[in-house]
């Protein structure tokens, strides 16, 4: 809930201001306290899983946990109780971490810091579309996730894309000096916003209400543990996982 915000100016000189910042504050609900206390939240492994995690929950036999995107690859997972999230968190270390690089109960301190990015990469004179180049201009701004397809027989070289994995919050749009063979190049880096914003995954629109059970009870560190000797694909059976497409498919249908 909006409470309020307050202005901070900075002088120069005593009565002009030289930089003026807003500060919003903002005081949380209990109920989401509430609901974020028994939560956790993490950062899946790649696109690819991102992609395919509206199975998440089948697969792992999560159906009561609600699963919601903050951007980037953050995923945060609310549980009925707070014992069965870290019951989750401890004993199931083996099956969530084929899922996700970290994982952790939700604090205070957590902000989703990363996001996806379309980078349209323009100018690039015909002698250097060469491999790797747009990958090496996209990762100025971050890590490249789908780099461009390069290929001497794709006859649109008006631009390269790239899609990058971001902790620039503002839109991308630059301009840099590429250098080929002592002969300075202007180029431009334009992110395309809208399609920055479909790499999340497809996730139900009106998810149910958790309630706490009764019968929610601490687990014993000795049982339900996961098998160590599992693999993720054991984990499939049932389900069909998308297989995110090749970078020239992707860019280039």
């Amino acid at each position: 809930m909006l409470v309020g915000d307050t202005i901070t100016c900075t002088y120069s000189n005593g009565s002009q201001p030289l930089v003026k910042k807003h500060v919003i504050q903002v005081t949380p609900s209990p109920d989401s306290l509430v609901r974020l206390d028994r939560s956790l939240f993490g950062e899946v492994r790649c696109l690819e899983l991102l992609k395919n995690f509206q199975e998440f929950q089948t697969i792992e036999g999560l159906n009561d946990v609600k699963v919601s995107y903050f951007g980037g690859l953050a995923v945060l997972l609310e549980f009925r109780t707070k014992i069965a999230a870290k019951n989750y968190l401890i004993l199931a270390k083996n099956t969530w971490s084929k899922w996700f690089r970290v994982l952790d109960c939700w604090t205070p301190e957590v902000q989703p810091m990363k996001r996806f990015a379309y980078l349209n990469i323009v100018g690039l004179p015909p002698h250097a579309w060469v491999p790797n180049v747009f990958s090496d201009i996209g990762a100025m701004w971050g890590d490249i996730v789908i780099p461009e397809w390069y290929n001497e027989q794709y006859q649109n070289r008006e631009r390269g894309k790239v899609i990058i994995l971001t902790q620039h919050f503002n839109i991308i749009n630059d301009t840099l000096e590429v250098t080929v063979n002592k002969i300075s190049y202007k180029i431009m880096v334009v992110e395309d916003f809208k399609e920055s914003q479909k790499f999340g995954p497809n996730l139900p629109a009106h998810p149910q209400n958790l309630e706490e059970k009764e019968d929610d009870k601490l687990i014993d560190s000795d049982q339900s543990r996961c098998d160590e000797n599992s693999d993720f694909e054991s984990t499939r059976e049932g389900s069909k996982l998308l297989t995110l497409p090749q970078s020239h498919s992707f860019f280039h249908p």
